[in-house]
């Protein structure tokens, strides 16, 4: 059973995801209170879908296409997402638990109060991305995009970024002291870093990367 929007849902039992696209395309309704389990979808179009309350679990998505699709209270649970479309989104309360986001493109998106958890977002692209009251932990970002986002009472515990890229992407307020941020690459005039939470080991390495010597 879900919730969507406060009022309660009943969910059924499972869903073929292939019919329930097919008939939110012709219907124009959302795709709702539905249990999908280990489908796999590769290079299919689902731009613009709403889905509402939808439990994906074990599924395997493959270079598909959910850009700007609004996602409400969605759950996503040990999934693969590789290579997919995700760009010009809304999210709003979901999950995103052990999944494997490798590569996948999240520009331009507006993500809220979403939980993002021991999962893989390696090569991700979040350019413009907006994160508002969000929380991300046991999570890597290792060499993706991160340029241009908006952090908006947003935490991060214990995420690895790696070599990821910040630049323009203002991190006043943001604790970082639980997280990897080795090789990060941001802009010449170091802005970014202006009023972020760090840990001893990593203002040390910082103050390398803003030119001072440490003695």
């Amino acid at each position: 059973n879900g919730a969507v929007d406060g009022v309660f849902c009943p969910m059924k039992e499972r869903g073929n995801l292939r019919d329930e696209l097919l008939i939110a395309y012709e219907t124009d309704d959302p795709v709702e209170n539905v249990l999908f389990q280990k489908e796999r979808l590769v290079r299919v179009n689902a731009a613009k879908t709403a889905f509402r309350g939808v439990v994906f679990e074990r599924c395997t998505f493959e270079d598909c296409d959910f850009s700007g699709c609004d996602m409400r209270k969605a759950i996503f649970r040990k999934c693969l997402l590789v290579g997919c479309d995700f760009s010009g989104g809304y999210w709003n309360g979901c999950t995103l638990d052990s999944c494997n986001a490798s590569g996948c493109d999240m520009g331009d998106s507006r993500i809220v109060d979403t939980n993002i958890q021991g999962s893989q977002f390696q090569y991700a692209v979040c350019w413009r991305t907006r994160w508002e009251d969000c929380r991300i932990s046991d999570t890597a970002f290792t060499e993706a995009c991160l340029n241009e986002m908006i952090l908006k009472r947003t935490e991060f515990y214990n995420v690895d970024m790696t070599k990821a890229e910040l630049m323009g992407t203002m991190l006043k307020g943001i604790d970082l002291s639980g997280c990897t941020i080795d090789g990060i690459a941001i802009s010449d005039s170091k802005k970014e870093l202006a009023g972020a939470q760090v840990n001893v080991g990593q203002a040390i390495a910082l103050a390398r990367l803003l030119g001072v010597k440490v003695v």
